[in-house]
């Protein structure tokens, strides 16, 4: 039953629910599905009713298209839409009205819903901002390349991400992306969550999508392997072959972008076949099964289903052509189909 207007309704996991009924309408066809997305959609137009516009779920563009009722769309008008076809696009001068932080180049984890304005210094590509950033990049692609406030967005907070959240490890050279807390630049809590193992394929579907220069695509295409080789490395050196929701790398761990600018410079960057820090070979990358050895501990064993790694690999695999991407997603859908299954 979905909640009414006097029952409290947490926003958070609802446009999952929201975008996945929506989305099984549109495998489907079946009407029912559409009925519950409608009714969810109108429940959550309550949280739509704030001074700024926040939350705004993209979702209710293709609700709209699908019911034509303008009020869905109304609702989320500071975001590019599609009613009609890719090539109908109604330009809106802002995106969104939040501002990137001028200080990191980053969206803030938490908004004032009244006013828009960034409500803390937590800066993350985790719980609570992921969506964010993901469907920035998206959304440009949706509207054909037309919009190109998203673009300029997305490739502002691409080069905060690369600046202030990549990290490498010490021993195993492992690239993650953590979040960071704090005045400035913030501090780092070293912790890489499942979550965020969606960053790699955004990176690398940027790289495939975009008019960007040959380093500039390359740069983002090493980012993405680096990160999708720690996000599937999580899973195979675990025992059942099922990664963690979080993993609490050590604070010896360092910013990667200085290290790649160093590497950059070097002759070692000249030779061929030549992958900076944080990117190795798949012969050279192995799992460890003894914690001490990994340069990061669980945080938090439990494997939730989530698909983000495995979405990664794919995009990989769709990107490069690699075959060892196709292997390794096939590694974990074994090990998903040895340990979950009920």
């Amino acid at each position: 039953m979905l909640p009414t207007c006097t029952e409290r309704l947490t926003t958070v996991p609802n446009p999952r629910y929201f975008g996945g009924l929506l989305s099984a309408y549109a495998y489907t066809k079946d009407p029912q599905l559409l009925k519950k997305a409608k009714e969810l959609g109108d429940t959550l137009l309550l949280a739509l009713n704030t001074t700024s516009g926040y939350p705004k779920f993209s979702e209710y563009k293709y609700l709209a298209h699908l019911t034509g009722n303008k009020t869905y769309y109304e609702k989320v008008r500071g975001l590019p839409v599609i009613l009609d076809s890719i090539n109908q696009v109604e330009h809106i001068r802002e995106m969104m009205h939040a501002q990137i932080d001028p200080t990191t180049n980053l969206l803030a984890a938490f908004w004032n819903i009244e006013n828009g304005m960034i409500a803390t210094r937590k800066f993350s590509i985790g719980a609570l901002a992921d969506s964010g950033y993901e469907y920035i990049l998206k959304q440009y692609l949706l509207t054909g390349k037309t919009e190109k406030k998203a673009l300029d967005m997305y490739l502002t907070v691409a080069q905060g991400i690369i600046d202030n959240l990549l990290y490498i490890s010490p021993e195993r050279g492992l690239l993650f992306a953590t979040d960071i807390d704090g005045p400035g630049k913030g501090q780092p809590s070293y912790v890489y969550e499942h979550l965020s193992c969606f960053l790699p394929g955004l990176f690398a579907l940027g790289a495939h999508s975009l008019d960007l220069s040959p380093e500039e695509r390359q740069l983002h295409l090493w980012i993405a392997d680096g990160l999708t080789q720690t996000c599937y490395i999580s899973y195979a050196d675990q025992t059942s072959g099922l990664g963690p929701e979080e993993m609490q790398f050590v604070r010896t761990s360092t910013l990667w972008y200085p290290q790649y600018k160093i590497w950059k410079k070097s002759s070692a960057a000249r030779q061929s076949g030549a992958v900076p820090p944080g990117v190795k070979l798949a012969k050279d990358l192995r799992p460890e099964k003894s914690g001490p050895k990994r340069d990061y501990r669980n945080r938090r064993d439990a494997y939730l289903l989530r698909p983000e790694t495995v979405e990664s690999i794919f995009i990989m695999w769709r990107v490069t052509g690699d075959e060892v991407w196709r292997e390794r997603g096939y590694e974990i859908f074994k090990a998903i189909e040895r340990h979950t299954k009920t």
